[in-house]
């Protein structure tokens, strides 16, 4: 049709009232007609553009009550119903869709419980303000959103949320939704899952070298730079071999060791770390012994344990393994064994909330640090495995652990005197970034 307000696929009058160029198609010049300003499809458009578009809410209000006697929204301003949905919410509905943050994880779990999102969504500068907020933010402006997360189901047709969570959980579809608090509980879930896909740093605590020229740290490099997803930093702490090199990943950081046993040695580099170091708020701790086979996802990493620390024998590492455990009683702890030959995930807040009990460690031996953190704070959410750790018959295991694609190994030095050595060198022969 013709029509004087068309032109270039944009809408004049709608251009007008917006102040830019609002891009319109047929089927809504067929609805409109190109009568006048009052017409209500027009209008509308103008106006969902000003408000959600441009963010001129006062603007928007002034244009509603101008119209107020021929506009009729039944949508509540959701220009799908119009077949109008401009090129720049489309890319803004992607990047959401795409995204990790919370107002991207918030979009999944709602999909999961059958409400879905398009991109006429007035929900769509609310998802992006989310994702921009991050985890922190978006838990301190909590009452905004849940809010919004009201008004929203009421405008948008989101039905009976509850309902739908409690559906979603009988069908096995989501575990952690709250019927009783809908809207809280998918507020946590989308927190929790954004913090899990936020890089974080790696830091791998060294001892005073090795006597394989420090072969193990070069390994554990070549592994994680091939097969690590998830991670934003390295950091090297203690005796720095000379043939690392520093760049915008891997930092070298020079320490000496603390007076105090082996197992407290760990433990107080950490709490170094963290007090000293620009540190994510997660971190993963890595010894150089640990070699990635599969590409993994570091920031996913379970809480690992392998049963009790009690041992019948009390010599060498076991007295240490039984004195976390008598301490961990003295202080009406739980008592599994977390300080398998793994990877494992600190947060730091945390972390540093038990002083005492690390403090204690420092001054009474050692206390294993991972079985101390676990038993404090890993509780609720943990997984027993199968520790591996090869040694001097390590041949015997290895084409069984290629076979079932583990993750990870660890091994001990009478595993690198039998020829692991020259196995791990074969499986990665390429120097890594890290080094000279």
């Amino acid at each position: 049709m013709i029509c004087p307000n068309f032109k270039n696929n944009i809408c004049l009058l709608a251009s007008k009232l917006c102040g830019e160029d609002v891009n319109v198609y047929n089927d809504t010049c067929n609805k409109c007609g190109g009568s006048t300003i009052q017409n209500k499809q027009t209008v509308c458009l103008a106006i969902y553009h000003l408000g959600q578009i441009k963010k001129n809410k006062l603007e928007a209000i002034k244009l509603w009550k101008k119209m107020s006697e021929t506009i009729d929204l039944t949508n509540k301003g959701n220009i799908s119903q119009f077949g109008v949905i401009s090129d720049k919410n489309k890319k803004k509905l992607q990047s959401i869709l795409e995204g990790d943050g919370v107002g991207s994880q918030l979009w999944k779990i709602l999909e999961k419980i059958g409400i879905n999102h398009n991109a006429g969504c007035g929900c769509l500068d609310w998802a992006e303000r989310m994702n921009l907020w991050g985890p922190e933010l978006c838990d301190k402006n909590r009452k905004q959103i849940i809010e919004h997360m009201k008004k929203s189901a009421k405008n948008y047709g989101w039905g009976d949320v509850a309902r739908a969570i409690r559906k979603a959980i009988k069908n096995k579809l989501i575990y952690k939704l709250n019927p009783l608090d809908p809207f809280g509980s998918l507020l946590n879930e989308a927190i929790i899952i954004a913090i899990k896909k936020e890089p974080i740093d790696i830091i791998i605590p060294l001892g005073n070298g090795s006597k394989y020229n420090n072969i193990e740290i070069c390994i554990a490099l070549r592994s994680i730079e091939k097969n690590a997803i998830g991670y934003r930093r390295i950091f090297i702490i203690g005796k720095i071999p000379e043939f690392l090199i520093e760049n915008d990943v891997v930092k070298l950081i020079s320490l000496n060791e603390f007076n105090c046993g082996k197992e407290a040695r760990i433990s107080q580099k950490f709490i170094w770390a963290f007090n000293n170091l620009d540190t994510t708020d997660r971190v993963v701790l890595w010894n150089d012994d640990y070699v990635l086979l599969q590409e993994t996802d570091i920031r996913n990493i379970d809480n690992y344990y392998k049963g009790s620390l009690l041992r019948s024998n009390n010599k060498g590492y076991s007295k240490r393994l039984n004195a976390t455990h008598d301490y961990l009683i003295r202080n009406k702890l739980p008592t599994l064994n977390y300080d398998c030959h793994v990877p494992i995930i600190y947060e730091k807040e945390k972390f540093l909330s038990i002083m005492n009990q690390w403090n204690d460690s420092k001054n009474n031996g050692g206390f294993t640090a991972k079985s101390i953190y676990g038993n404090n704070f890993c509780q609720n959410k943990n997984e027993r495995i199968k520790d591996v750790k090869l040694g001097k018959g390590w041949s015997k295991q290895f084409n069984k652990i290629l076979k079932n694609k583990r993750w990870l190994i660890s091994y001990g030095d009478n595993a690198l005197d039998n020829g692991l050595k020259e196995k791990l060198l074969e499986l990665f022969p390429n120097k890594s970034s890290y080094e000279k």
